[in-house]
């Protein structure tokens, strides 16, 4: 039995220029951003970020919604057609993630096994046309003075080069119901269970043959439900703030009525996840074409070259700002990562991986500064000797991006191979030779096109200039390391020489005591290069599958060495 209640969606398809015409973004793009994409807002298309609200006020239209309240069996094929891309990724995307943690389809129960009837209840507002109205929006008074002022790169850099016209939301209440199979009434249980849930007659109607006891609908589903082992599983998404509502029923009857208050909670403009943005260029804003274009006396052919040319322009000055902020911000992410595991972690005294590949450290016949407290020789064999060091084959690290996966984890060690194969350095000499290019050439690097087009952003065109051509290509850059295991979280810290944790953990000290049968100090990266025979090696002895383990993932890293 399904109930739905809805009313129409538009689903626009188009096609456009990277600075030119609105468009609706309804892509995973969304998850993406980095802040919530109000009305009014600038956003960056070649980088997907929000920038500033460049409006004094905003005044936005009032939102339709969409309701839908229905019931379904997960079944495989369900399961299947959830995650199909289109206008409602993101809200499967949610659903499906809720179904994963408690779907189940067989359970034990006083020594017998059980098949399991898992039914979805959801109840989903969809909003949008929450849109600003452009005619009683106006800029702020410190955008007009930069306009005026012929301050394109610094508005465009500020605001974007397109603002957020209007938002899409969704608010949603799920409920998973999970039931025990008998072999006798299944499908009379699952009736009920619907008729419970959607019903609008009388409860106390009684059944049966005159003269038998009155036995209300919801009594006999509540035994039926007991004797299943009926549970129920919610989750409200996108919920407005509201009056204070039970949100967690107990029975049938609380049920209908939780959907109803969640649905109330759902009907707020502010409510919602977004799932849609609809952008704009600046140059369509009418009062932002006004200014622009205000002391311009040409035809309108002309006016439109101009227009044209300040926004290519601006556009490429702005991507080369970002293209350089992202190179420095993966070389800050790249040193603290690398800070975190040589500062708190990594074993330094002499004879240890990282001495092995940076060096022995301070050296004897160095001077004793004054301020030494103890005699150096007498600290260096405290702190070689006394202090514990972490193992480095078996103290792991996550893979931040499913720390679920085992074979994604780490050794302390692989990092330490990680960062001398890839030194954080590497960032900055790959943004110097972008901004400042090959020396020996002309008309090379990025800082080269800006100042050709920034003092005649209306007068030229990027396309006729070769380091703005070079300066857009795309710069490779290894950052998937980075990615996915910095900042460093440990799953298991051991100290040398401690063997607890093998005694708690006989299983996880097994497969990782496997996974580093390595030379011990590898001196030159052929050695390096070499963990994967080994690995290989190990695989076929039977240890785990070749995919287990840290060292595999590294090889993959280390296409950035020369």
């Amino acid at each position: 039995m399904k109930l739905k209640i809805y009313a129409s969606w538009i689903i626009i398809f188009y096609t456009a220029g990277l600075f030119s015409s609105p468009r609706i973004i309804i892509d995973n793009r969304i998850e993406d951003l980095n802040g919530f994409p109000s009305p009014g807002r600038g956003y960056s298309m070649s980088s997907n970020t929000l920038q500033s609200m460049c409006f004094k006020s905003v005044t936005t239209t009032k939102p339709t919604f969409d309701l839908s309240y229905d019931i379904e069996e997960i079944s495989d094929d369900y399961l299947s057609k959830l995650l199909v891309s289109g206008k409602n990724r993101i809200q499967n995307t949610r659903l499906n993630n809720f179904i994963k943690d408690y779907y189940s389809t067989e359970e034990t129960s006083g020594g017998r096994k059980y098949i399991l009837k898992n039914l979805v209840v959801k109840a989903e507002v969809n909003q949008y046309y929450y849109s600003m109205d452009e005619t009683n929006s106006n800029l702020s008074d410190s955008v007009k003075e930069l306009l005026k002022n012929r301050q394109y790169v610094t508005f465009f850099n500020s605001c974007g080069h397109f603002y957020v016209r209007s938002v899409g939301t969704f608010s949603t209440y799920y409920a998973l119901l999970q039931y025990r199979l008998t072999g006798t009434g299944d499908d009379e249980f699952r009736s009920k269970l619907e008729k419970g849930l959607f019903n609008f007659y009388d409860e106390s109607t009684p059944l049966g043959e005159k003269g038998k006891e009155a036995v209300s609908v919801s009594r006999e589903l509540r035994d039926d439900a007991i004797y299943r082992g009926l549970k129920v599983y919610v989750q409200g998404i996108g919920l407005s703030k509201g009056e204070p509502v039970n949100l967690i029923p107990v029975n049938i009857q609380q049920f209908r009525t939780t959907i109803q208050e969640a649905v109330k909670l759902m009907q707020s403009p502010d409510a919602g996840l977004v799932n849609a943005i609809e952008v704009v260029p600046w140059m369509e804003n009418p009062e932002f074409g006004r200014i622009l274009l205000s002391d311009d006396k040409g035809s309108g052919a002309e006016q439109f070259i101009r227009q044209q040319k300040i926004e290519e322009n601006t556009g490429v000055i702005t991507e080369i700002y970002r293209k350089s902020k992202h190179q420095l911000e993966l070389y800050n992410i790249s040193s603290m990562c690398r800070r975190v595991i040589v500062d708190e972690f990594a074993d330094k005294t002499e004879g240890s991986l990282y001495r092995s590949f940076y060096g022995q450290g301070t050296k004897p016949e160095e001077e004793v500064r004054e301020f030494t407290l103890l005699d150096q020789v007498i600290m260096k064999k405290i702190i070689d000797d006394k202090i514990r060091k972490y193992d480095g084959n078996r103290t792991l690290f996550y893979n931040l991006s499913n720390e679920n996966d085992e074979n994604g984890y780490i050794t302390l060690n692989d990092y330490i191979r990680y960062f001398h194969v890839n030194p954080s350095e590497r960032f900055l000499d790959i943004n110097r030779f972008y901004l400042y290019g090959n020396e020996d050439k002309e008309n090379d690097g990025a800082l080269r096109c800006i100042n050709q087009l920034h003092s005649n952003l209306d007068q030229v065109t990027f396309r006729d200039i070769p380091s703005c051509v070079e300066a857009l290509k795309d710069v490779e850059l290894n950052s998937l390391f980075l990615d996915q295991y910095c900042l460093p979280k440990p799953v298991q810290v051991v100290y040398q020489g401690d063997e607890e944790d093998a005694k708690k953990n006989p299983g996880r000290q097994d497969k990782s005591e496997q996974r580093i049968i390595i030379p011990e100090k590898p001196k030159s990266l052929e050695d390096i290069g070499s963990l994967q025979d080994i690995i290989e090696d190990n695989s076929e002895e039977g240890s785990p599958a070749e995919d287990s383990g840290g060292e595999k993932a590294i090889e993959s890293f280390q296409d950035m060495v020369d």
